[in-house]
């Protein structure tokens, strides 16, 4: 795939996935509460809320995962997922200056 087609294709999956979840920082922050949820139920600790944007970097750790996983097969999705999650970590992290104020959920909640 082309590296122009390969962003409009990302794009597009952004578009899509947002439709179907909503807006991503809110809906990495839900993830990020249920991941949360999870981990302190296992460690028996109430542990601190997981950032949308580590919530990201989680997500593109499993895509990384299967990417080179032996299952035999080639698969863009994993690629064009970890790209996108590689964006979203960036666009959500709250040290980076370039953040917006939608990128950090400051739109709504």
């Amino acid at each position: 795939m082309k590296e122009a087609d390969f962003i409009n294709k990302t794009e597009e999956i952004e578009k899509e996935r947002g439709k179907q979840y909503g807006h991503i920082w809110l809906s990495h922050k839900r993830i990020g509460e249920q991941f949360r949820v999870v981990l302190s139920a296992y460690y028996g600790n109430d542990l601190p809320p997981i950032p949308p944007h580590v919530c990201s970097a989680m997500l593109l750790g499993l895509k990384l995962m299967r990417s080179i996983t032996p299952v035999g097969k080639f698969q863009e999705d994993d690629f064009l997922d970890m790209f996108n999650y590689l964006d979203f970590t960036k666009r959500m992290d709250p040290k980076n200056p370039e953040a917006t104020d939608e990128d950090l959920g400051k739109h709504s909640e």
